[in-house]
């Protein structure tokens, strides 16, 4: 019996031991994913040594410094709660935003339930209706950029609304070629749909005031079926709900999973970036936050509120380090 409990003993001193060599070689790692990677291994270790003998003073005492780089390594950032910045029904009664985009120093929403387009100005925080009516009632999805905001209408087409002229109407009528619209942005005078029936991203090119023409772009041969949400920052950035990233330019791609994710996504994903922007953000609200990941894929940090289990669309201005958030009526934000 004694033999055993040493040989025991010696077991849970060696796990111990090279749990610490683990975790010391994470700490000593300029790597944030390799880190995280390390923390994990040691982690395992402690399990191990833990089956052996919960009560050893020396594995507690590296089990409560794992823990603590693991979650510092995560780099959660636990909201309070967050700030109301506008009210959409001061500016209609029963107003509810369903998506919105983000344009230079304005907001514009899409309240697909009433048929609304509504613009927000950030400075001044004052907002108008500037389009709308029957044909954007039911609208699935809209970008906006360059005070125009495309919205599509799976059985109707695209329809445009000018800021300036606060009209709105059809530019492109729903197309034969189409398969299964995922997702619609703007980016310049252009917009694009991601077509994931088709595996083919439909880009709009404008050839006079209200007329457009069609081209595919990027290469042949991707696969979009998974596609849930997509973002422009002059390459076409298009997330998957298996946690991949995809990002499409006119003669290629690349693709991506994120990688060092505490846990995966939901089912209720959208994701921002733009020009200006030197991450993307993703809205995972099923888990109530907003990962940032970098344009290589790494995984860099969340946000976590309760109060994002109910936002349905994001936008952010990196360079004021404020996001907006929609939620229902109110447009929330909160600072990076």
């Amino acid at each position: 019996l004694q033999n055993r409990n040493f040989e025991n003993q010696k077991r849970i001193e060696t796990i111990i031991s090279e749990a610490q060599i683990i975790y010391e070689g994470a700490l000593s790692s300029g790597n944030q994913t390799e880190r995280r990677v390390f923390l994990e291994e040691a982690k395992k270790k402690i399990e191990q040594a833990k089956k052996l003998d919960k009560n050893n003073a020396k594995m507690k005492d590296l089990n409560t410094k794992i823990t603590q780089a693991i979650s510092d390594s995560l780099q959660v950032k636990n909201l309070a709660s967050l700030e109301i910045f506008y009210d959409l029904k001061i500016i209609k009664e029963g107003a509810v935003g369903t998506k919105m985009d983000f344009d230079d120093s304005e907001i514009s929403v899409l309240d697909s339930s009433n048929g609304s387009i509504y613009l927000i100005g950030i400075a001044n925080k004052t907002g108008e209706i500037v389009g709308g009516g029957d044909q954007v009632k039911g609208a699935q999805g809209m970008g906006a950029s360059l005070g125009r905001v495309f919205s599509f209408k799976n059985d109707t087409g695209i329809i445009k609304t000018s800021q300036a002229d606060k009209k709105s109407e059809l530019v492109v009528a729903r197309d034969s070629e189409w398969g299964d619209i995922a997702e619609i942005s703007s980016y310049g005078s252009n917009f694009y749909l991601i077509d994931k029936g088709k595996n083919t991203i439909w880009k709009y090119t404008p050839t006079a005031e209200n007329s457009y023409s069609k081209l595919v772009f990027g290469p042949t041969g991707l696969s979009f079926a998974r596609a849930v949400s997509a973002a422009i920052d002059g390459s076409v950035w298009i997330l998957g709900s298996d946690a991949t990233l995809q990002k499409v330019v006119k003669d290629g791609s690349d693709a991506y999973r994120i990688v060092g994710l505490d846990k995966n996504l939901g089912d209720k994903l959208e994701l921002y970036t733009d020009e200006n922007a030197e991450d993307l953000y993703i809205l995972d609200a099923s888990n109530a936050r907003i990962v940032v990941v970098g344009k290589d894929g790494q995984y860099k940090k969340q946000y976590v509120s309760k109060e994002l289990g109910s936002v349905t669309d994001l936008a952010i201005d990196e360079k004021a380090k404020t996001v907006f958030l929609l939620d229902g009526p109110k447009i929330k934000k909160f600072d990076l």
